[in-house]
Formats: C-alpha cells, structure tokens, sequence
C-alpha cells in the first residue's frame, strides 16, 4: 500500500468544512492506500487521514477538519507520493484511528 499526500484547493477545503463528507469528492486512488489530506493553505494543514476503498475513493479514517495539523510542505493540487516515514509522523501526532464524526457516520 502507498502513501499519499491529496492536496485539495482552498475552495474544495471550506466545501468540506461546511459538508463534512463521508468521501473526499475529486479524488481517488489505488485500492488500499493510504492518503494524508491535505488544504492548500497558506500555510498547509492535514485535514484528515484517508483510505482508498475497493472504488479507489477515499473514505476518511481520521477526520481532523476541528483541529488540522500542520504539513511541512507547500505542494499544487493532487496526489503526491509520501514516504513512510513522513506519513507516519503525521498519523501519530494525529491519533488513533476512530469512527469518523459527520452526518450519518
């Protein structure tokens, strides 16, 4: 399984602050990886922690929309490979995995 860094634009961000999704719109990946979502702010954040479902569409695991984590990186838009390491210090400052929170979850 691969981990990911999906960078979703400013817009689509406040859609999910506002919506509060089961599923990340726009995005998808190989069945099973992993993904740390992250809003293209200024500076960026970790929104979440994701898993591609057997569809490749990502189903949050950990929903960090009340209190985003910083991300060290200013990446564009999209999928981009994350080393272990990198992923995994943003998953254990994160917590662990829970039932996500959100209408009907």
């Amino acid at each position: 399984m691969a981990k990911w860094a999906v960078v979703v634009a400013e817009e689509r961000y406040s859609q999910e602050r506002l919506y509060a999704s089961q599923f990340v719109p726009d995005a998808e990946l190989p069945a099973g990886d992993e993904a740390l979502l992250v809003a293209a702010l200024d500076p960026p954040v970790v929104f979440g922690i994701a898993r591609a479902d057997a569809e490749g569409r990502l189903r949050y695991t950990v929903n960090l929309i009340d209190a985003p984590l910083p991300f060290g990186a200013t990446l564009e838009p999209g999928p981009h490979p994350v080393d272990e390491a990198a992923f995994t210090a943003v998953t254990s400052a994160a917590g662990p995995p829970g039932p996500a929170s959100g209408p009907g979850w």
